[in-house]
């Protein structure tokens, strides 16, 4: 086990190493960012094997919380027993549109997580206020229709 530098093998760099670098005849190499590249291409012959040394969790916590506003939006319609619900609406063009829940609720699924915590906060809102969600769902609906139209 090869202990990290704090700093780029470049003598010249002060910056703190992202890559190891390690070659078949033992070398191993620490650098940033910056001094990666040059020495990646120096080197290129020479059946290298280039490690990251940074790993960014953020995407596990953000896909983790994804998740459960998924489950707490497929419990919430369960509850409101709005699985076998069939959203009716007109679009911007005056057309009428029946689309079911699920459809909504796959297209929540591949929005982003500050969306889908958007969405959630405002059926928490329309719920505590004993509102109908299925005309918010319609508004969704609406929006879904609209972004197809436009090829979004």
């Amino acid at each position: 086990m090869v202990n990290t530098p704090k700093r780029c093998d470049n003598r010249y760099c002060n910056l703190k190493p992202e890559y190891r670098i390690s070659y078949p005849n033992g070398e191993i190499f620490f650098r940033c960012a910056h001094h990666i590249a040059p020495y990646q291409i120096e080197r290129d012959n020479d059946n290298c094997m280039i490690e990251s040394l940074i790993f960014d969790e953020s995407w596990i916590t953000e896909f983790e919380e994804s998740s459960e506003i998924i489950s707490w939006l497929n419990r919430f319609i369960e509850e409101k027993r709005l699985e076998d619900k069939i959203i009716e609406f007109f679009d911007d063009n005056h057309m009428h549109h029946l689309m079911p829940i699920k459809v909504i609720t796959e297209m929540f699924e591949s929005l982003s997580l500050a969306n889908q915590k958007k969405i959630k906060d405002k059926l928490v809102v329309i719920d505590y206020h004993n509102g109908n969600v299925t005309h918010f769902f319609g508004y969704i609906g609406k929006c879904l229709i609209k972004s197809i139209q436009e090829g979004e």
